[in-house]
């Protein structure tokens, strides 16, 4: 069974406190749980959060909320969070940012579909991410990341922070990535043994932990490009756009 955690913190520095910012007259976190549902009426969702103000308002809308304590980053929340959960050794935890916009409607339908047809032949210490398969047209951000992939075993073996397409080495192909994960319980408990790794501190990217212990992710592609809200030009821009 595939659950999804969404972590959520109001302590974000390019935008504090963005769960709680209001886009057509609802919270960031009460709008993403809302098109989840909308879009998948079954769909198993948890909000993991240290927030007391967080948890009311998503409690008020009848969502589920864990509560935890400080974390490094969303991976080592929802670490937390699993270990209060009723979650089984054969369920996987889908890892969906709190500040997606869920601006195409398709989206979560593919991620879903493809995150099912993964978990049927995944081991307990494989995990996946996403990627956006055509990222000639990529948004051009200066916080872009990008997914280097081996065309041929279709696993990322670095990831980049970089505003344009990185060049490549041939069989290599970099694609921009999609800040989601898909794991299991027992790799959530490995990614918290392993600690905070030089490459993860150094580039601020949570995922260098397992690329830096050679557990390299497969990757799910899709056409949708979901909006984050990152920064007050996101805000401005989803307020214009509804």
């Amino acid at each position: 069974m595939i659950r999804v955690f969404i972590p959520a913190r109001l302590s974000s520095t390019r935008l504090p406190g963005k769960p709680l910012i209001c886009i057509d007259g609802q919270p960031q976190i009460v709008r993403l749980l809302k098109s989840l549902t909308s879009s998948l009426t079954d769909l198993d969702v948890t909000v993991v959060t240290d927030s007391e103000a967080i948890e009311h308002t998503v409690r008020r809308v009848g969502f589920d909320v864990i509560r935890t304590s400080d974390a490094a980053n969303g991976t080592e929340r929802i670490a937390q969070a699993v270990r209060k959960s009723s979650l089984s050794s054969s369920d996987f935890i889908l890892n969906l940012q709190g500040d997606l916009l869920l601006n195409e409607d398709g989206f979560i339908v593919d991620a879903i579909s493809q995150a099912n047809d993964f978990v049927v032949t995944a081991n307990e210490l494989e995990w996946a991410t996403f990627v956006i398969s055509n990222s000639a047209t990529h948004s051009g951000s200066t916080s872009s990341v990008w997914a280097l992939v081996n065309k041929t075993s279709n696993k990322a073996s670095n990831f980049l922070r970089s505003p344009s397409k990185p060049q490549t080495d041939k069989g290599i192909e970099a694609l921009e990535h999609i800040g989601m994960y898909l794991y299991s319980r027992a790799l959530l408990e490995k990614y918290h043994s392993l600690g905070p790794s030089h490459s993860e501190i150094e580039q601020g990217l949570e995922q260098m932990r397992l690329i830096d212990a050679q557990m390299m992710p497969t990757v799910f592609r899709t056409q949708f490009r979901p909006l984050e809200l990152n920064t007050e030009s996101d805000y401005i821009n989803a307020l214009r756009n509804g």
